[in-house]
């Protein structure tokens, strides 16, 4: 009986080494390791804070007779934006979503981001009749940038030719873009990744 089971053991013995010789049969080791898949997409957003306020002509300049009607404008709001493209990337336009009263003229201009080019005061409409004009670069050269708080500054001027104009919206929209592509629009509410940037000019006599 003892020879049997010393030869049952004998036999198991043999099969295990056969086993881990073979390499069927492997040990742990002290490290272990994983492939792990990366990407960064493209980021482009565009946002503005609220509206400006009232944009209302009520004199001359000194409140002189014989002078023309005196340009107001507003400093109260801001833009942000947020790109990883490259240097010099994108550019940021603006354009009006209708056309103002002849003889009237709104004009903007956008503080510009690290590394951007502002363009200075751009009209958005044909003063003398009003005609809104297509889409004005008004922030360029735009490098990988994330940065908030940049002036929005609005000017709105009348001929005495405008006469009286009632209270009234002007809608102006800005898009960011690529230099030569359209990529995006993004809003207020910064909704991830397109929207729409929008601000109203009130102008009353």
């Amino acid at each position: 009986m003892n020879a049997q089971r010393m030869m049952k053991v004998g036999v198991l013995a043999a099969a295990v080494g056969s086993a881990v010789s073979s390499g069927s049969l492997r040990a742990d080791t002290n490290d272990a390791s994983q492939t792990v898949s990366y990407q960064v997409d493209e980021i482009a957003l565009i946002s503005v804070s609220a509206d400006p306020s009232l944009l209302k002509i009520t004199t001359t300049a000194n409140d002189l007779a014989g002078g023309v009607p005196l340009d107001v404008t507003d400093t109260t709001t801001t833009w942000a934006t947020t790109s990883n493209a490259g240097t010099d990337a994108k550019k940021v336009t603006a354009v009006l979503g209708g056309n103002m009263p002849a003889h009237t003229e709104l004009s903007v201009e956008l503080g510009a981001p690290t590394g951007g080019l502002s363009a200075g005061s751009k009209s958005l409409n044909t003063r003398s009749d009003g005609t809104a004009l297509t889409a004005q670069d008004v922030v360029t050269g735009i490098d990988p940038v994330a940065q908030s708080g940049m002036g929005v500054t609005y000017t709105f001027s009348a001929d005495v030719e405008a006469g009286i104009v009632g209270n009234a919206n002007a809608t102006v929209t800005f898009t960011l873009n690529d230099h030569s592509t359209l990529v995006l629009i993004q809003g207020p509410a910064r909704i991830p990744a397109r929207g729409l940037a929008t601000a109203r000019a009130d102008a009353a006599a």
